[in-house]
């Protein structure tokens, strides 16, 4: 509810939508006998960010998320840096790295430190397979745009002598 409470543009938008969602089909919370009361108590203990509720900001929150996550992968290009919901997969030798970039750009972003958590996880062959089909995946569509752009555009100018600052032009 609180999820829905900080996304949503009112609280009665976030009334209706869990409702819609049946968020509470297996009841409220003991002691709760409506939507409207335990929306009522998320307010009283989550008094400091209260203010942020029914107002969309959630939504906002996201885009900034968005917004260091694709600084953060540009800025470790060409190292692989496979983003996984709120973190980043990158080759153990590139962890300091990451850690380094993540928090310039969340404080660049935020003015404040980010408080980054860092993980190494045991590539295994069963991992290995996974983390290669997912990166597969990826590169395909990727493979695909690159090779369109090029059939629609004149790419051999590029490939054969074309500067950065020129714009493509369709044959």
């Amino acid at each position: 509810m609180l999820n829905i409470l900080i996304n949503a543009k009112s609280e009665e938008s976030a009334i209706r939508a869990a409702k819609d969602q049946e968020l509470f089909k297996a009841g409220l919370p003991e002691g709760i006998d409506t939507i409207e009361a335990y929306v009522e108590e998320i307010y009283s203990c989550h008094d400091p960010i209260k203010k942020y509720f029914g107002t969309g900001y959630g939504v906002h929150l996201q885009f900034l998320d968005s917004q260091i996550a694709m600084k953060v992968m540009q800025r470790m290009y060409p190292e692989p840096c496979l983003p996984v919901h709120d973190s980043f997969v990158v080759r153990t030798r590139q962890e300091k790295k990451l850690n380094k970039i993540m928090n310039e750009e969340f404080k660049a972003l935020t003015g404040v430190e980010a408080g980054i958590k860092s993980e190494s996880l045991e590539v295994t062959a069963d991992r290995k397979i996974i983390i290669d089909e997912m990166i597969d995946d990826e590169l395909s569509d990727y493979s695909l745009r690159l090779s369109n752009w090029r059939n629609k555009y004149n790419w051999k100018y590029f490939a054969e002598g074309g500067e950065r600052s020129d714009k493509p032009f369709k044959d």
